[in-house]
């Protein structure tokens, strides 16, 4: 970290910062848990452009299984926006 106000990888002013807690005041523990939301994230937003499953797993270095968990488990609010939605 640089100098105090500098941001993180997540943020790039601390005193704009939108989160209730600095990722460095995390415990291990929660920023394994905010960085596996972020990837759960990027991986929803992946598969909602209509890009194959294997192809996100082989990106990620997950199995397909666990991407069919991770999009099964998303918030219904990103099936507004998904591809088989729009095609209907």
């Amino acid at each position: 970290m640089g100098i105090a106000g500098d941001g993180c990888k997540y943020y790039k002013e601390c005193l704009k910062c939108p989160f209730p807690k600095c990722f460095y005041d995390l415990t291990k523990r929660e920023a394994l848990r905010f960085s596996k939301i972020e990837r759960n994230a990027r991986i929803v937003a992946e598969y909602s452009t209509g890009r194959p499953v294997p192809d996100i797993a082989k990106e990620f270095g997950l199995s397909y299984r666990q991407i069919l968990r991770i999009i099964s488990s998303r918030p219904t609010w990103v099936d507004e926006n998904s591809p088989e939605k729009t095609e209907s």
